[in-house]
């Protein structure tokens, strides 16, 4: 069974209801894809590329990625 039929065939396992609410999300995203070629909006993708742009912004300080990490950690 392929990814595309597992999922398909969880979600008929669902109540109608939630079933419902996902089908509604996933038309969703894939509309805004469709429509942009992104699911990302105009704004987030200016972000990316500006970010993207600056080589010097790709790194991340050792301890900037400790703190990060550290809040999920138990």
């Amino acid at each position: 069974m392929g990814k595309l039929e597992k999922i398909v065939a969880d979600l008929e396992a669902l109540p109608e209801g939630e079933r419902d609410r996902i089908l509604n999300v996933v038309e969703g995203l894939i509309e805004d894809c469709a429509r942009s070629g992104s699911l990302l909006t105009a704004e987030q993708a200016a972000e990316v590329e500006r970010r993207l742009a600056d080589p010097d912004n790709m790194i991340v300080p050792d301890e900037e990625v400790e703190a990060f990490f550290s809040r999920f950690r138990a």
